[in-house]
């Protein structure tokens, strides 16, 4: 019964380190897809405006899970381009 009990014991644990650790990854995926998914509304906002694209990522802000959209709008009369940071909802 006590060696019944061991086994047991080691294979719940072995479950609940294996199920941690593809949660983890689990959730390493889901912001990956998150940033792949930002990047990609970061390319149509800046091909809609006639922008650059600087950066984008997936970030929160207020509770709500946003793209973070960064372009550089061009500037006139020989200036340089102004920085603009954009948030989008997910």
């Amino acid at each position: 019964m006590h060696k019944i009990t061991h086994s047991l014991g080691a294979a719940l644990l072995l479950l609940t380190v294996s199920t941690g650790a593809q949660a983890a990854k689990q959730r390493s995926n889901q912001i990956l897809l998150a940033q792949d998914n930002c990047f990609a509304v970061g390319q149509s906002i800046a091909a809609e405006r006639g922008v650059t694209l600087v950066a984008a990522e997936a970030t929160v802000q207020n509770g709500q899970n946003v793209c973070k959209i960064v372009v550089l709008v061009p500037a006139t009369n020989g200036e340089r381009p102004k920085r603009q940071v954009v948030y989008i909802p997910q």
